[in-house]
């Protein structure tokens, strides 16, 4: 059976972003009982007579599986409760438990957020699940689902390794096969240090600081002092250097593990100069599982597999197809066809004489057949799959309606609209950036003095980012951020790297920054600020917002129409349905 896990965004087709994303959109765009539908379909009679029962991966509506009420496949009595009635069938409660275990993250944190009910989280799936059968008998749907269903059922497997051996132990395989290691003694300090080289230096600094130690009554007085009188540039943090690995503190600094929590030291003249420091937390060596090493090792071995997967995908192949011609009017592989039209509605994104973009649709779909001969998705992942092409379908129905009944928006509504509204564009910036790790055999205070003095030279003109070769570690090189969003910027820096920028100027200089084993530095290099937008862009936008708007409206209408064509009827009482959604939070956890 193929395993869940989540494919590197990297290794998505164009195709397979496109359906994925169609069907997560809905989740959010639309309010729970707005599930996408349809008006103006066949009778109900007609489109009863096209249903093909059991047949997964076609797009075509099949009967729920009698393993989905749990993980394990065994079935209680009360899974066979009918919850709901239509025209199509009753919903019984496996279905429901299946659609809850599904759901995805974006609907989860979607409906948390919205405050809804256990109540009316199950009523609303019920709607949607009697919705969704009533899209998948129509064959005009067939081809959204199935590209849906191929594109989830492709990556899952792609992150299986097409189902070849590739033998990457887990993280926690390796930890309990690797020997436990000693973690040095570490500790947080803050210092005040004074800047001196001959011996009458150090020995007037080592009075200065004696004397400073005997006026400091409190940590907050010491980092007021270090602010003001610390010839290091950690003056402008009060002094903190954080906290020290053993290994990394200079000769003669172990004497501070003997100085309390809380305390000063005395007077100790280091390399470079003296320092006063005040030790604020200490922790004793210990020896610990080699997690660090483990992680490591597992990812050397992920890579090295992926690297393998991708050699060996076109041999997985049972037979390669061939790129079609480009005047092709139909492609076929297997039991798949579809025509040019069809594949231009489905994917206006692909250039259907683009030989390549066409051949690696062909590929994955060659893959997704082989890997259903080779029984690569059962049970809960048969499950998982169906309900990515029902809901595919649904989209595909819903958009083909509503975009017949969407009108144009008058233009004076447009002009009233704006004297309501305001639009303004997303801010954009662009940086120079580098993240290290603290060099092999460099003492980390002196390299954070020498960041931070690189930092300070960049802000003030004085160095360039070819000076910042010696800080490096290998393989940590100066990176270049172009101009993008600033939502997009913070998730590549991550937030903690991007707020140490945000209020900057164009050639502002954060301050180092250590975040996950890395300090980095960035520069501002360009900044497109916000802007109110006005003329034809805010008329564009404002055009957009309203569509969506009627969108959502007409969406709930036809929702609503669909539900009475089908006679569909709630016939669970609230307690039942709170009772099924508690089951299901509980199955997933365990």
């Amino acid at each position: 059976m193929c395993r869940r896990q989540k494919s590197p965004a990297a290794g998505r087709r164009a195709f397979v972003l496109q359906a994925e994303a169609s069907v997560k959109l809905s989740f959010l765009l639309v309010a729970p009982l707005v599930a996408l539908l349809v008006l103006g379909a066949p009778g109900l009679a007609a489109r009863q007579a096209t249903m093909h029962p059991g047949q997964h991966g076609s797009g075509q509506h099949s009967a729920p599986s009698p393993t989905t009420g749990a993980p394990d496949g065994r079935v209680a009595p009360a899974d066979a409760v009918v919850l709901a009635s239509s025209a199509l069938g009753g919903l019984e409660a496996r279905e429901l438990l299946s659609e809850l275990r599904h759901l995805s993250r974006d609907e989860r944190q979607f409906r948390q957020h919205a405050g809804h009910s256990r109540e009316r989280i199950a009523s609303d799936l019920l709607r949607r699940i009697a919705l969704r059968r009533w899209a998948l008998t129509d064959p005009a749907n067939d081809h959204a689902g199935r590209a849906a269903r191929r594109g989830a059922a492709i990556a899952a497997w792609r992150s299986d390794c097409y189902g070849l051996e590739h033998g990457v132990p887990t993280v926690e395989q390796l930890v309990a096969e690797l020997e436990p290691v000693s973690r040095s003694r570490r500790i947080r300090l803050s210092h005040i240090f004074r800047r001196a080289e001959t011996s009458e230096q150090i020995a007037a600094a080592v009075a200065e600081l004696e004397a400073l130690r005997s006026e400091i009554a409190g940590y907050e007085q010491f980092g007021r002092f270090a602010r003001e009188r610390s010839d290091s540039l950690t003056a402008r943090r009060q002094g903190r250097l954080g906290t020290l690995r053993e290994e990394w503190l200079q000769p003669g600094m172990e004497v501070l593990f003997e100085v309390g929590e809380g305390s000063m030291s005395a007077p100790l003249p280091l390399r470079g100069g003296v320092h006063l420091f005040w030790v604020e937390q200490k922790h004793p060596a210990e020896i610990v599982p080699a997690l660090g090493r483990a992680r490591r090792i597992h990812r050397e071995r992920a890579l090295e597999a992926r690297q393998r997967c991708r050699e060996t995908r076109l041999a997985s192949l049972a037979q390669r197809p061939s790129p079609p011609a480009p005047d092709w009017k139909e492609l076929r592989v297997g039991d798949w066809r579809i025509e040019r039209s069809e594949l231009a509605a489905l994917h206006p994104e692909l250039d259907p004489a683009s030989g390549s973009a066409i051949l690696t649709l062909l590929e994955d779909e060659a893959l997704y057949q082989l890997a259903q001969r080779l029984g690569a998705f059962e049970g809960d992942e048969e499950a998982r799959l169906d309900i990515i092409a029902g809901n595919a379908a649904l989209d595909a129905a819903m958009d083909r309606r509503v975009q017949a009944r969407l009108q144009p928006i008058p233009e004076a509504e447009i002009t009233a609209h704006l004297t309501e509204n305001t639009y303004r564009t997303t801010r954009r910036i662009a940086a120079r950036y580098l993240s290290t790790p603290v060099p092999d055999g460099e003492d980390p205070i002196v390299f954070l003095d020498e960041l931070q003095a690189f930092a300070a030279g960049l802000a003030a003109g004085e160095s360039t980012w070819d000076d910042a070769g010696a800080l490096l570690a290998e393989g940590h090189p100066v990176q270049e951020l172009e101009l993008t969003d600033v939502r997009d910027a913070a998730a590549l820096l991550s937030p903690a790297v991007f707020d140490s920028i945000a209020r900057l100027e164009v050639g502002g200089v954060g301050e180092p920054v250590h975040q996950d084993g890395l300090f980095w530095v960035v520069q501002v290099t360009a900044d497109e600020p916000a802007e109110t937008m006005t003329g034809e862009a805010a008329r564009e936008r404002a055009r957009q917002v309203m569509r969506a708007t009627e969108r959502r409206r007409l969406r709930a209408r036809l929702s609503t129409l669909v539900l009475e064509e089908i006679g569909f009827e709630l016939t669970a009482t609230p307690e039942q349905l709170a009772a099924l959604v508690d089951r299901a939070r509980a199955l997933a956890s365990e």
